[in-house]
């Protein structure tokens, strides 16, 4: 049997029947306000928290403060997690002044400029053999595929990706933008190189607008094919059934 890593966010293990399948390199896809950054940070916090499972997390565009400042409010606190040794968090997101990278001792920082897919790599991976981290977190990859305009380099960049999150045995989840409903990522190849796909999408039921998440693929594992509910709440996310179309 697959050994699972269970994501500890109600429905979703489920929905999984049991869980990611271990080492797997997930895509978590969607546009704006679908809740991916809360999934990330969530599948972290309880890795961390409830199943003593070290993560990493790889911030691409939002600065950890921000991100600090986000996740607290769920009464996650990422800063108390990192001084435990349970949280290590490389910090990609742009950071230039004065026409020159900021490098702050504190944290691994990759200035945008400098961004080349060697470097963000040496650096989780360093960071994934310090704490001996279990789960991995990328935060997205959206400025990865803007970065070339040649597909062959985009596909090219993200395969060398998904490979060396292989080799580091940890269960790797990777957010992406998707620019519409119907695609999944920016250049529709994201999804065949992953392992599994999460669609997280906000859409209409009725006379409302909700959150749903649906399952694309999971290698290694039987799943859940229909879509579900996501809910927002003062914990994290939540995960059940679709109610019926008023």
């Amino acid at each position: 049997m697959t050994e699972k890593t269970k994501s500890g966010i109600p429905g979703l293990d489920e929905a999984l029947h049991g869980g990611f399948p271990k080492g797997s390199v997930i895509l978590i896809s969607g546009g704006p306000g679908t809740g991916k950054s809360i999934l990330m940070n969530q599948f972290l916090y309880m890795g961390a928290t409830e199943f003593d499972e070290p993560g990493v997390l790889v911030s691409m565009e939002e600065s950890l403060a921000s991100t600090f400042r986000n996740m607290d409010q769920f009464g996650w606190k990422l800063e108390e997690l990192m001084e435990t040794g349970k949280l290590a968090l490389v910090d990609a997101s742009p950071m230039i002044q004065n026409e020159r990278v900021v490098l702050k001792p504190e944290h691994p920082v990759l200035g945008r400029e400098e961004f080349t897919m060697e470097s963000l790599l040496s650096l989780i991976h360093r960071e994934i053999r310090r704490i001996k981290a279990k789960r991995v977190a990328i935060d997205s990859i959206s400025t990865l595929t803007l970065q070339h305009k040649d597909l062959f380099r985009i596909r090219h960049d993200l395969l060398n990706l998904v490979r060396s999150l292989r080799m580091s045995e940890a269960t790797c989840l990777v957010a992406v933008e998707s620019p519409t409903e119907t695609s999944i990522g920016r250049f529709d190849v994201e999804g065949f190189l992953m392992d599994g796909v999460l669609m997280m999408k906000l859409m209409s039921q009725g006379n409302v607008r909700i959150r749903t998440i649906e399952i694309g693929k999971m290698r290694g594992t039987s799943h859940q094919m229909n879509p579900l509910l996501l809910i927002i709440g003062d914990k994290g996310l939540q995960i059940s059934d679709l109610p019926p179309i008023q």
